[in-house]
């Protein structure tokens, strides 16, 4: 089974929604599931069995994105949308997973 998790977010920090998202792809990947996590630019690269990091390119202008809404991250959020098709494209997954 191939799942792709969206999350539109830094990964990895410290706090909150990443810690949840880290956790989701390490449960699935610890029970054979490959995962590929699609994130923000930013963030700290940890490796998880069965987890492939994807990350948005990063563009002059849209970094230091911290938590709540910001105009930074509707471009990111532009991004991300963009790489997933992109994704789609090349792998079929059974499951799309936003958080």
């Amino acid at each position: 089974m191939r799942v792709l998790i969206l999350a539109p977010q830094p990964f990895y920090q410290n706090r909150g929604t990443p810690i949840a998202v880290r956790l989701l792809a390490e449960v699935l990947g610890q029970n054979g599931i490959k995962v590929d996590l699609l994130v923000y630019q930013e963030g700290e690269d940890v490796k998880i069995p069965n987890v492939t990091l994807h990350r948005i390119p990063a563009v002059p202008g849209l970094s230091a994105v911290g938590p709540g809404f910001s105009l930074k991250k509707i471009g990111c959020d532009v991004l991300l949308w963009l790489k997933s098709l992109q994704l789609q494209r090349k792998v079929k997954f059974d499951f799309v997973h936003a958080v």
